[in-house]
């Protein structure tokens, strides 16, 4: 088989269905090897997460509301 002809079964609805037959192929065999999170480590992360996001949304409320009293001082209306 030449170069040229390799090149042309790509556009050839039978060259990309076999490719990506052959992608999926290997991404499910990709996943199979993945070691997921059990389901403590999943809750544990999640809480985690949002205990953090929990204090930086305060945290950055908390800011911009003494941005905001400082901006009203130095420049009454």
């Amino acid at each position: 088989m030449s170069e040229d002809s390799k090149s042309d079964s790509k556009f050839h609805p039978q060259g990309w269905i076999q490719d990506a037959s052959q992608y999926l192929e290997e991404v499910r065999g990709e996943a199979k090897k993945v070691v997921w999170p059990s389901l403590v480590e999943t809750r544990v992360g999640t809480i985690g997460v949002l205990v953090l996001v929990a204090f930086f949304a305060v945290l950055l409320g908390v800011v911009d509301f003494t941005f905001s009293k400082l901006m009203q001082l130095l420049l009454p209306s």
